[in-house]
């Protein structure tokens, strides 16, 4: 399981090099926006975001701010 994600995770990166919050830093971090405590999947592609060190911070420091732009969510937007 752990292999398969950081397969995932390292694809992901390649593919979105630049943070998507500030748009300025390089993407180092795998953000889940359902966490995996909320039913998130470890593997799921569909709610990761590439975020650099500093975003990644701020999303987990802020969370209400992470809500309200959609960088962090309660359940899954598809969910019924």
């Amino acid at each position: 399981m752990l292999d398969e994600y950081k397969r995932h995770r390292s694809a992901f990166l390649v593919s979105n090099r630049t943070c998507v919050i500030c748009n300025l830093n390089e993407s180092t971090d795998i953000h889940h926006r359902l966490p995996l405590g909320r039913g998130g999947k470890l593997n799921d592609v569909t709610i990761f975001l590439a975020v650099c060190r500093a975003c990644h911070n701020k999303i987990h420091q802020d969370p209400k701010w992470a809500e309200e732009n959609n960088y962090l969510w309660k359940k899954h937007p598809n969910a019924s």
